[in-house]
């Protein structure tokens, strides 16, 4: 009796183990944090930066908004389909006048990181400036 006990212990075991191994994974939450810096190391404190997606790392779409703190820094949380895509950080920002007019251009990306993956910290990143004018230097 203990064998066919035993077996049967076995192939439920073969059978659980089997089941886990071609599931597809969950979709746990992905996400990270990063910090972005001026050309002259001065953080790039509160400013806005997005957090984009990609299927293809050619075409990026920002899927959230956010802003850095006092030391450039910011961070985010992605769960469910959002964790399928390549994800990145990035400046686009853009300094104008009252009547609209172009300043400052400031730019900027962290790497990517793979679909799912942890991006627990995504590394400080510089944010360069182009200034459309020298009454408007970069600062």
């Amino acid at each position: 009796m203990r064998p066919k006990i035993t077996a049967a212990l076995m192939s439920l075991a073969l059978a659980l183990l089997g089941a886990v191994a071609i599931a597809p994974p969950a979709n746990a939450s992905s996400g990270g944090t990063f910090c972005f810096h001026q050309q002259d190391d001065s953080p790039f404190a509160n400013k806005p930066v997005s957090v984009d997606l990609s299927s293809d790392m050619n075409n990026w779409y920002t899927v959230l908004a956010l802003q850095t703190d006092e030391n450039g820094c910011s961070g985010f949380t992605l769960s469910g389909s959002y964790t399928e895509y390549y994800v990145r950080a990035s400046v686009d920002w853009y300094w104008t006048g009252d009547a609209g007019e172009v300043f400052q251009h400031w730019f900027g990306t962290t790497g990517y990181y793979q679909p799912g993956q942890q991006a627990d910290w995504m590394y400080s990143n510089v944010v360069y400036c182009a200034s459309v004018d020298r009454s408007t230097p970069c600062r």
